[in-house]
């Protein structure tokens, strides 16, 4: 295999790619600002328009490298040079956040003006949800048709190759889209509209598909030598423009010099039939237009045509086609486990929405949800990675669990009268509804800080190389901020999404916890606030009936101790060890006892004023970290599980499966042959 050295360079990659993007789309907004457009403004863009075919190279990834020339080397790029003539999408009036979304995804505003009143309706935000959902199955079957291919014809994995490439294509524009739609809150043009459906040439290319790529090329090329030399001019340059840049797209994939010119032919023969197309429409106007159901067909059946004897093949050379299906194979495998793991659990919280709606609270119902409550702890051994098991873990197995338990006797976030799909969100995700008004919240300041956490997160990750040179304490302190910082992305994540599809106002996860000034502020009003809204219904409130806050407070640090030396077990697949139990235990002892001297006489009396936060919160965040570096992280570098942590996300695994393919076709093609060839050497 591929050393973990591997692993977080592509991860490395991305980060690095991100911030020098959004500093040069930072430049370009101040310099367009500054300039007036023409001349003068495109040779102050040129420092930037020079950098961004350069940036997809960062990638060894087929899929990165591609995705990156496409949204930076052509779309990007493109937008650029219409902002230098003051056309196109980008304005420098534009707020920062839109301006950077808007350059360097495939993305468009509908309006900017009233971006407050354009949202999507919840209608409208379900049908999407179900729209990618359905593409990423068959996208899923697509790939896994690939094993069978030794066994098919040229043409039929011909079809399947431009059937995968129209699906890869279109999940990455509604990925897009739904980034900058969730972190803007606006309305965004459509990327394509069914095309498919496309009744003529001009229809599909010019109104149906890659309306991105169309609305780049109409005012850069097809307007400005309309305007020259006529309309089946300007239909032909802007196809040719779109094959050569088509052309770069297809070297940043297949790295293989010279390009063969194909992809150009096949754009350039589109172009000419469309030209040709529209001339003849306008000759017999006045005929009747042959119906859809025979239309439809032959257009489509043209450019899969065209598409199988130029677009497709150069695909097929040097091997390309070969890393293609290692990396799509790398990626169902987990869409497999996911997809199966969240279809039981939606299945299952349908059954337990149906089952609390018919039976009352109480010991009845617990018994109908039981079930439910048995199986979420088992779901998380379906996957192999560490962070989607412990993930998978602290949202199913405990957070679900508990709400179920809430559910059981009619309290908690649950509750059957909720539509069926806010209670799968709630009960299966780290969230907490603050109000059910259909008002979806701004959240560009959340948006923003968690932009700058993923980046210091990124910016972590290859500090690990140097694990071997660094002190005990430090590689520890590196491990609280790790483990903060994904944390904190993964709720935040989690908040926006929801948030955004079922346009309500979500309760923050955090609330700046390195600010807390004691304990009882770290714990109960800034630190993981979704586990504290379960702990206190569930453990904290019935203690404190019957035993007094407390005991109250002792049991609910108990639980959680518990339940995360669950997770630990889940994480390391190792029989507990009680040392995470026993930082909560610690830690509510001292807390009790902290709140237990604050409300004393003795204090009262003596009339001490609480220490300054200059002061408390160094004290107080400094206690957290030294008893984490002494008891919470302990399991994990014993068990050696702190080493596979840098898997960060199956994605990672698939860049390390697709760093070893291309590692290893480089090693045949030099005839490099051992009988142990450890591929980290």
């Amino acid at each position: 295999m591929v050393t973990t050295m591997a692993i977080p360079s592509e991860l490395w990659s991305l980060a690095r790619v991100t911030v020098v993007v959004s500093i040069a789309m930072s430049y370009a907004r101040f310099a367009s600002s500054r300039v007036t457009p023409g001349a003068l403004r495109l040779a102050a863009l040129l420092p930037v328009i020079s950098l961004l075919p350069l940036l997809p190279f960062s990638f060894s990834s087929i899929t990165l490298r591609g995705t990156a020339g496409f949204l930076l080397a052509w779309l990007s790029l493109f937008k650029l040079l219409l902002l230098s003539f003051g056309l196109g999408p980008l304005h420098p009036s534009l707020p920062l956040l839109p301006f950077l979304l808007t350059s360097s995804l495939p993305v468009k505003l509908r309006s900017f003006t009233n971006t407050k009143q354009q949202h999507t309706s919840s209608s409208s935000t379900v049908l999407f949800l179900l729209s990618v959902a359905a593409k990423l199955l068959l996208y899923a079957f697509l790939a896994s048709l690939y094993r069978f291919r030794d066994r098919m014809s040229p043409y039929l994995l011909l079809g399947i190759l431009c059937f995968h490439i129209y699906v890869s294509l279109e999940l990455l524009l509604a990925l897009s889209a739904a980034a900058a739609r969730g972190a803007l809150g606006v309305e965004l043009e459509p990327q394509a509209n069914k095309p498919y459906l496309a009744t003529s040439l001009g229809d599909f290319w010019g109104r149906r598909w890659n309306l991105m790529v169309s609305a780049a090329l109409r005012p850069a090329v097809y307007h400005p030598v309309r305007a020259r030399l006529g309309r089946a001019a300007g239909v032909v340059a802007a196809f040719l423009v779109s094959g050569l840049m088509h052309e770069a797209m297809f070297y940043y994939i297949t790295l293989a010099a010279p390009p063969t010119g194909e992809v150009t032919a096949f754009f350039a023969l589109h172009g000419l039939c469309t030209a040709a197309e529209g001339w003849w429409a306008r000759r017999r106007s006045a005929a009747p237009a042959p119906p859809r159901w025979v239309a439809a067909p032959v257009t489509v059946g043209f450019v899969v045509g065209t598409g199988l004897w130029l677009f497709v093949p150069p695909l097929f050379r040097g091997g390309t086609d070969e890393r293609m299906l290692e990396e799509c194979m790398a990626m169902v495998a987990f869409l497999r486990t996911l997809a199966t793991v969240s279809v039981t659990v939606a299945m299952a919280m349908s059954y337990a929405r149906f089952a609390a709606s018919r039976i009352p609270a109480g010991i009845p119902r617990l018994a109908a949800l039981l079930p439910v409550i048995s199986l979420l702890p088992l779901l998380p051994f379906s996957f192999s990675s560490i962070l989607l098991r412990g993930i998978s873990a602290f949202f199913l197995s405990w957070l679900s669990l508990f709400k179920l338990l809430l559910l059981s006797f009619g309290v908690g976030p649950l509750h059957p009268s909720l539509p069926l799909l806010p209670f799968l969100l709630l009960s299966s995700l780290p969230i907490n509804l603050r109000n059910r008004n259909p008002k979806p919240p701004h959240n560009s300041l959340t948006l923003l800080s968690s932009a700058i956490k993923a980046l210091l997160l990124a910016l972590l990750i290859p500090l690990y190389r140097f694990k071997p040179q660094m002190h005990s304490y430090l590689l520890l302190s590196l491990y609280c901020a790790h483990f903060y910082l994904a944390i904190d992305l993964v709720f935040a994540f989690s908040a926006v999404v929801v948030g955004r599809a079922l346009r309500v106002d979500l309760e923050p996860q955090f609330n700046k916890p390195y600010l807390a000034t004691s304990l009882g502020d770290f714990w109960g009003r800034r630190w993981n606030l979704t586990v504290s809204a379960v702990l206190r219904p569930a453990v904290y409130d019935p203690v404190r009936r019957s035993l007094g806050p407390t005991t109250a407070a002792l049991a609910a640090f108990l639980v959680s101790g518990v339940m995360h030396e669950a997770m630990f077990c889940y994480a390391t697949l190792r029989p507990p060890t009680g040392e995470p139990a026993a930082f909560f235990v610690l830690h509510g002892m001292v807390t009790v006892a902290e709140g237990a001297v604050k409300r004393s006489r003795w204090w009262r009396l003596r009339g001490w004023a609480p220490l300054p936060p200059l002061l408390a919160t160094p004290i107080t965040v400094g206690f957290v970290i030294a008893t984490a570096l002494g008891l919470f992280f302990k399991p994990l570098v014993s068990s050696g599980v702190d080493a596979r942590l840098l898997e960060c996300s199956t994605v990672l695994r698939f860049l390390e499966g697709t760093a070893a393919a291309l590692l290893r076709r480089a090693l045949k093609q030099k005839k490099i042959i051992g009988k142990s060839l450890e591929l980290g050497e």
